[in-house]
């Protein structure tokens, strides 16, 4: 009776509500006269029939185990008498172990059903896999060819960008070769220019400066005056002539100084026009050097999509080659699959067979456990003194 006053105070852990303490057995006043001892053979089964059942409920899912294990452990508790003379409590959790079995019954019938599915379906499985198989194939192929035609595009993409990079280097050898002379030309106009404004016009006009960098420019003017070939005896006489004073110099050094300024001023007009000469052929030179330069520049930006185009493409053609793999691994597996589905199918049957028969068999049995007699049916009643008559 203990045990029993335990187990009430435990119900709501399960999520009954606890009884009124009136319905525990009331705490023994006295000494009793000792009960009738029950019959050990019968107590023997009951205590083995409810561990059978515990340890079946062990397989339940969906409940606490803490609930599952308390259930199983008070089974003997809820049985040891029979239906008549069981308390509100052992009522209670008598239902609960029911939907606790219920629940693993429900259990093996769904995996019943999941595996008859599969075998009612098995023909459509098939045909779909093999048409995912198929389409697998087909892609593959179809992303194979894309792979080829983006590797063809970087080809030319690359051979395109060469011939334009040879291009650009012979525009801009052109270039070179013909602007040569110009440039030169361009350095001696401007070193002229740099002479005649800051040397031989300020010293002809007397406006020169008295420090050395007059000296220097004269020596400069000089040498420059030999380089272009001048008249040796203007040469010699020119440095004495700019170094006076334009109210000291005489005739001969205003001739002298006059005379170079026109020699100097005679070459800077040939080159000038030597580079007006050249102006055009300068400028389709350096538009050539332009349009090559354009060209690589689209060229290697062409080579650099086609090479994206081509990562692209390999990736999607490795995806696709591993998409045929795992099709045709799936449509090479369907035979094993179903055979497994079947010997689970089976074994789910006799699983739930076993559980039936046995746990949940014993289980019902044990609810309906009783001391009533059930009657004789009337016509073996009545049968029975006709018997008697007969004989005597």
């Amino acid at each position: 009776q203990a045990e029993k006053n335990a187990f009430l105070c435990h119900l709501p852990r399960f999520g009954c509500p606890a009884l009124p303490a009136e319905n525990m057995a009331p705490k023994r006043k006295a000494a009793a006269a000792p009960a009738a001892p029950a019959k050990k053979g019968r107590s023997a089964v009951v205590g083995k029939q409810c561990k059978d059942v515990a340890a079946a409920m062990k397989g339940a899912e969906g409940f606490p185990a803490h609930v599952v294990a308390m259930l199983g452990e008070n089974l003997v508790h809820c049985f040891s008498t029979v239906k008549e003379d069981r308390h509100e409590f052992q009522v209670k959790v008598s239902s609960m172990v029911e939907e606790v079995l219920n629940s693993i019954q429900a259990k093996h019938e769904a995996t019943i059903a999941d595996a008859e599915k599969k075998v009612a379906e098995a023909d459509t499985e098939k045909a779909s896999r093999e048409a995912l198989a198929e389409t697998a194939k087909e892609t593959a192929a179809s992303k194979a060819a894309a792979a080829t035609s983006a590797k063809e595009a970087l080809g030319a993409a690359e051979s395109e960008l060469k011939s334009a990079q040879q291009a650009l280097k012979a525009a801009e050898k052109e270039q070179k070769d013909g602007d040569a002379s110009l440039n030169a030309a361009d350095e001696k106009k401007a070193k002229l220019e740099t002479m005649i404004s800051t040397v031989v016009v300020p010293c002809k006009e007397g406006t020169a400066g008295e420090d050395g960098s007059v000296s220097k420019g004269i020596a400069e003017v000089t040498k420059l005056g030999k380089e272009y070939g001048f008249d040796a005896a203007l040469m010699t006489s020119l440095p004495a002539a700019l170094n006076k004073k334009p109210a000291d110099r005489g005739s001969f050094d205003q001739l002298v100084v006059e005379q170079a300024e026109t020699e100097l001023k005679n070459r800077l007009a040939t080159l000038i026009q030597q580079l007006e000469e050249g102006a055009s052929a300068r400028e389709g030179r350096a538009a050539k050097v332009a349009a090559a330069t354009a060209t690589v520049e689209a060229a290697s930006g062409k080579e650099a999509s086609c090479k994206e185009a081509l990562k692209t493409a390999l990736a999607e053609q490795k995806e696709a080659d591993a998409a045929v793999k795992t099709t045709a691994k799936a449509v090479k597996q369907f035979g094993a699959e179903m055979k497994q589905v079947g010997a689970d199918l089976a074994e789910a049957k006799q699983s739930l067979n076993e559980f039936v028969q046995g746990p949940l068999a014993t289980f019902k049995e044990l609810l309906e456990r009783t001391n009533i007699v059930p009657e004789e049916p009337a016509q073996e009643a009545a049968a029975a003194p006709a018997e008697t008559e007969t004989q005597a």
